[in-house]
């Protein structure tokens, strides 16, 4: 945005600075024609004087001269001044001064700006990096209690394992010495013929 106007600004100064080279009016043109016109009447007077026979006097020709002197003068007195040259490009060069000023103070308040709003960022993840680590040190240690856990449960579960298998090898061995006992009180029953057994 601030290069689009800077460029606006520039073309606006470089338009001012054509129009006024082509609008500059030069010298005054009035004074060149007014000597001239003086001039035409003072020969015109002068070509009447030799006509009539009249020559004219060294002191009258002088003091036409100094007549002449005095209007040209008073006309360049009258006349208005203009700008000259040199005073619109000495205008031009300080506009221009002054533009580069603003420019460049423009762009150290972009810059300055710039530079603050990417300090702030930097500041923003310094602080975004530093949460998360400390959200991953949070994850790691409940992980390692679930590792500590899981090992524990293990060691009991193994410890169970072998707890039922002497259970199941003793409840075998038990069933086994049960059979015996049984075998062996049948051996020694008596059978009677012609008996109720009930009795």
């Amino acid at each position: 945005m601030s290069l689009i106007l800077r460029v606006i600004t520039c073309m606006a100064v470089l338009i001012l600075l054509c129009g006024d080279v082509e609008t500059n009016p030069g010298p005054p043109k009035q004074d060149g024609t007014r000597n001239k016109s003086q001039y035409k009447r003072a020969a015109g007077t002068q070509d009447l004087g030799d006509q009539n026979g009249e020559r004219p006097t060294p002191r009258r020709t002088i003091q036409e001269g100094v007549a002449t002197r005095q209007r040209t003068l008073s006309s360049y007195a009258t006349c208005t001044p203009q700008q000259s040259p040199g005073s619109s490009t000495q205008t031009n060069n300080d506009n221009l001064q002054q533009n580069h000023r603003q420019q460049d103070q423009s762009k150290s308040n972009n810059e300055s700006d710039m530079f603050a709003f990417l300090r702030n960022m930097k500041i923003d993840i310094g602080n975004q990096n530093e949460r998360l680590i400390n959200n991953i040190e949070g994850i790691n240690s409940k992980i390692d209690q679930l590792f500590t856990s899981v090992n524990n449960l293990k060691h009991d579960n193994e410890r169970l394992r072998q707890d039922n298998e002497h259970l199941r090898e003793e409840m075998h061995f038990m069933k086994q010495k049960l059979d015996r006992i049984e075998n062996q009180s049948r051996r020694n029953n008596l059978r009677f013929n012609g008996i109720n057994g009930s009795l």
